[in-house]
């Protein structure tokens, strides 16, 4: 391998993936933390196996401490139904490389036959909600089943980052896929937004996720990735003063 190919965007298996037209869902760092946060209490709660991860020069070069193992920042994960997939991460995805993870996971996930693709979102918002609604924008097949199920559906809404990269290869390919956003209070660790979420998400395919201890676990992970997301801004802070002080 040279070194081109070393550090060229892959996605890595570690365990012999068995799926069988999965729904895969999707939460990562944006605006908010609801993506990661309602994807690792999913992922606990249904006891989901790690299967695979991407390696990018894109990435930081970190490994992450979250929920008492050591891993690498962006993780996927399969269900023991073969129905269900989840892929997160828990630090932030610089913009340069948006394009080209996006598209080599989408291929990846094409050769799995995926059935659709679901997006988590938080809407940032700097007053508690009164009403904790979820949002759905997708393509127009997707629509239908989003409103026949109980979801709202958005008037407008703008899905950045590696959802919105995700989102615009299904679209191009062809690939069901949908955004699902909720209102999330900025000013501290917001359970009601994975709630709503989590929820919605039941509704849609039934996954039979118990919400009776969500509070404690979401206030759990919120602190564990809010540890990962300072110490990676607080590396990122060095990496640019060391920059600094050797141009100087």
């Amino acid at each position: 391998m040279d070194q081109a190919d070393h550090f060229a965007t892959r996605v890595v298996e570690m365990n012999e993936i068995k799926v069988n037209n999965p729904v895969v869902i999707c939460g990562f760092l944006g605006s908010t933390p609801a993506g990661t946060l309602t994807a690792s209490y999913l992922i606990e709660n249904l006891k989901m196996h790690e299967v695979a991860h991407v390696r990018s020069s894109h990435l930081a070069p970190v490994a992450v401490f979250v929920g008492g193992k050591l891993r690498t920042p962006f993780r996927v994960y399969t269900h023991s139904s073969g129905k269900l997939m989840i892929i997160t991460s828990e630090i932030p995805i610089d913009m340069e490389g948006l394009y080209e993870i996006s598209d080599t996971l989408i291929n990846w996930l094409e050769k799995l036959k995926i059935s659709e693709l679901v997006i988590l979102e938080g809407i940032p918002v700097e007053q508690i909600p009164q009403k904790r609604t979820t949002y759905g924008v997708a393509d127009p097949e997707a629509l239908s089943i989003l409103k026949n199920k109980g979801i709202e559906i958005a008037n407008s809404a703008l899905v950045t980052g590696m959802g919105g990269a995700l989102i615009n290869e299904c679209l191009t390919r062809k690939i069901k896929a949908m955004s699902l956003l909720t209102p999330m209070f900025v000013g501290y660790p917001d359970p009601e937004t994975v709630l709503s979420l989590v929820n919605a998400l039941n509704g849609l395919y039934d996954l039979n996720v118990t919400v009776s201890d969500l509070r404690s676990q979401v206030e759990r992970i919120h602190g564990e990735v809010n540890k990962v997301v300072n110490n990676y801004n607080a590396m990122k802070k060095k990496e640019v003063m060391d920059s600094d002080i050797l141009y100087q």
